[in-house]
């Protein structure tokens, strides 16, 4: 299967966001509707624990790419990771300066640096 990251943490997929961790102590986490609440739980459960890849910003890729291979890589949900780069989905709102329309093409967001 290939390998896929979220589109955007704006739209809520079906199902929401749930997460199972499989590493160290398995345990399922049951679906939130906001991505960023679900990565704060998973990283006190991980951090309680002693387990690895405890920050929020881990625990966020993690429910990223778990909830991207869930949707089966759905192209309305999801694109390709065709580079390591590529593997980080930066969470930023619609309304931050950085972010513009997304592409026509592909639908992932843009983002815009500022000059110096």
């Amino acid at each position: 299967m290939a390998q896929c990251r979220l589109r955007s943490y704006d739209a809520n997929p079906p199902g929401n966001f749930p997460y199972v961790q499989t590493q160290g102590i398995k345990h399922e986490f049951t679906a939130e509707p906001v991505i960023e609440a679900q990565a704060k739980i998973v990283s006190s459960f991980r951090a309680a624990n002693a387990l690895p890849r405890a920050s929020v910003k881990e625990c966020l890729e993690d429910i990223d790419h778990y909830t991207a291979a869930r949707l089966g890589c759905h192209r309305s949900w999801t694109v390709p990771i065709n580079s390591p780069a590529e593997e980080k989905t930066v969470a930023l709102p619609q309304s931050h300066p950085l972010v513009t329309k997304p592409c026509r093409g592909c639908g992932a967001q843009i983002f815009s640096l500022p000059n110096p």
